[in-house]
């Protein structure tokens, strides 16, 4: 019992001087030239600017400038987070006239800090090898469980050899790319997770057709996998994007609320409508669990690519 009292006065006098600790720090924060430095625990640092129209947040040395005090750096495991929600990017894009796409632009570039040209040709490489894994499918390959691989060969045999699919030409090149994306992440093939492995189908089985039929340029397909990843970026923020933690509805579902961003932008689509296109898709995928047949990222999680793509 003596022990267990010498414990719990310890702990308490750590507490205490914590405390302590961090009320020093607030109370001698200087006041000057119009500004207040708060400092809370030596680790994050907000710099609020007293100006009547804009206020300025330093986030670790870094500043933003925002119109509204709602937009804050969030410090949140180590990663830093400019948008709580797509409300937020919305909200940004309307009040500032910025485009979708360019303010999850600038988000990278100071998160990261690089410049805008760094940004693009990061995001160039990671289209680069969407087109490459497209390319490289390879239909004789077979997953070791013997479970999946070949089926997306079939579905594009089908679609050249028919004329009055149902679908149509464009939904059926976005079934087969999905199909056979997701068989080469289960052949262990090089895919790009977008946001997941698990879901690496849905991104470019619309996004590689809708190029490659020539019905945009590079830099639109750049800035329509910016829209994507803004998207993905406050799922994985606000929920998260892992199967094994929230269910398939995670992946699958966040995969094709940001396929549906994306090309809402590519048709035309203002930020609301790309928002509103997003939450429809995933609104729609809510409460898919991760049941994999043998634990293996294959059945269903394949064919759940190409309904979340669809």
């Amino acid at each position: 019992q003596i022990e267990v009292n010498k414990l719990s006065s310890i702990c308490d006098l750590k507490i205490i001087l914590t405390l302590i600790l961090s009320l020093s720090l607030l109370f001698i924060s200087a006041c000057s030239s119009g500004s207040i430095t708060l400092i809370y625990c030596a680790k994050l640092s907000w710099q609020i600017s007293n100006d009547t129209n804009i206020n300025r947040y330093r986030f670790m040395g870094r500043t933003a400038t925002r119109h509204h005090k709602s937009y804050l750096y969030r410090y949140a495991g180590g990663l830093i987070c400019m948008f709580e929600s797509l409300q937020d990017i919305v909200s940004i894009c309307e009040t500032e006239g910025k485009k979708f796409w360019y303010a999850v632009l600038q988000d990278d570039v100071q998160e990261r800090h690089i410049t805008e040209q760094d940004s693009i040709n990061t995001m160039k490489a990671t289209w680069q090898a969407m087109l490459d894994a497209d390319k490289d499918y390879d239909a004789s390959l077979r997953s070791n469980s013997g479970l999946v691989g070949g089926d997306g060969a079939k579905m594009e045999t089908y679609r050249q050899s028919t004329s009055d699919s149902l679908c149509g030409d464009f939904v059926l090149r976005v079934i087969t790319g999905a199909l056979q994306m997701g068989e080469s992440n289960a052949c262990m093939k090089r895919i790009v997770a977008a946001p997941t492995a698990g879901a690496c189908g849905v991104l470019p089985a619309v996004l590689v057709p809708y190029y490659k039929l020539g019905k945009c340029s590079l830099d639109d397909i750049i800035h329509a996998l910016y829209v994507a990843a803004g998207i993905g970026q406050v799922i994985a923020h606000r929920a998260s994007i892992s199967g094994a933690a929230g269910g398939c509805q995670e992946e699958i579902g966040s995969a094709s609320a940001m396929a549906a961003g994306a090309l809402t932008y590519l048709q035309g689509g203002n930020a609301n409508q790309i928002a509103h296109s997003a939450a429809m898709a995933l609104k729609n995928l809510l409460g898919l669990v991760c049941d994999p047949v043998a634990g293996l990222v294959e059945v269903p999680c394949v064919k759940r690519n190409v309904i979340g793509a669809v």
